[in-house]
């Protein structure tokens, strides 16, 4: 039987079932969720803090918030959502750091364009940020991070 996420003679994507009789693929994708909107959470709450109780400028605010979300995430997605133990562990935290640097490029590509550019205010901008970077995070850590 295929790997998990391996395609099969068919053609079609073998997501398996897990011992409770429910598909692995869905199971860990909630498991990436509930890992993922934890940091986001904390992202979020972090910058919303920095913007309103300082003077700080919203693209440094959100360079803290982001990288110290990007790092609680990275420990809940290697531990418990992919529950990564194999070898080389330096080149699954490279692509992961990759995958970071990406995407707090299109981040701030958003923020700049919501807030320096349409005039939005930065709090709800940084939601509607999370809202449209929210899809490819589990793709790319599933098929390429932890792959």
């Amino acid at each position: 039987m295929p790997d998990l996420g391996q395609t099969g003679i068919s053609g079609e994507i073998d997501i398996g079932m897990d011992k409770t009789g429910y598909s692995k693929t869905i199971r860990q994708f909630c498991k990436y969720c509930v890992a993922a909107g934890t940091g986001t959470i904390l992202d979020f709450v972090i910058y919303s803090a920095l913007i309103l109780t300082t003077s700080m400028h919203y693209l440094l605010a959100n360079a803290i918030s982001f990288t110290t979300g990007a790092v609680v995430v990275y420990y809940l997605q290697k531990n418990w959502t992919f529950q990564y133990r194999g070898d080389g562990g330096a080149w699954i935290f490279t692509k992961f750091v990759l995958l970071v640097v990406f995407s707090y490029c299109m981040s701030n590509l958003i923020l700049f364009i919501l807030v320096g550019i349409i005039l939005l205010n930065p709090i709800p901008s940084k939601a509607i940020q999370i809202v449209i970077s929210a899809g490819w995070g589990y793709l790319i850590s599933r098929y390429i991070v932890y792959r």
